[in-house]
């Protein structure tokens, strides 16, 4: 399974990989960048800086938590808001190519 396919899989069934709630696939996407040597997120940050992110200078963790929570507001559950961050990487990918 490449790169693509696992993110995919992922975003399919996050339960599966012990996410639960946004911190969590923050923490996995973290991860999951780090270990493609930063080049599967390579650009996000700066991809949510120009769609409603806080600014470039931030993280893109930080960032795209921020954004979830402007878009949601307060009263989302977990799986909206893991939906709506798979979402951005979803936007985020696909504009890349």
């Amino acid at each position: 399974m490449d790169t693509g396919d696992r993110a995919a899989d992922v975003m399919r069934r996050p339960g599966a990989y012990g996410i639960g709630n946004l911190e969590q696939a923050l923490a996995f996407f973290d991860g999951f960048d780090t270990a493609t040597e930063f080049a599967f997120l390579n650009g996000f940050r700066e991809w949510l800086a120009r769609n409603g992110g806080d600014g470039p200078n931030l993280t893109w963790n930080y960032q795209a938590s921020q954004l979830v929570a402007r878009r949601l507001g307060t009263g989302a559950g977990d799986a909206e808001r893991i939906n709506e961050f798979f979402g951005l990487v979803r936007e985020f990918l696909t504009a890349g190519d």
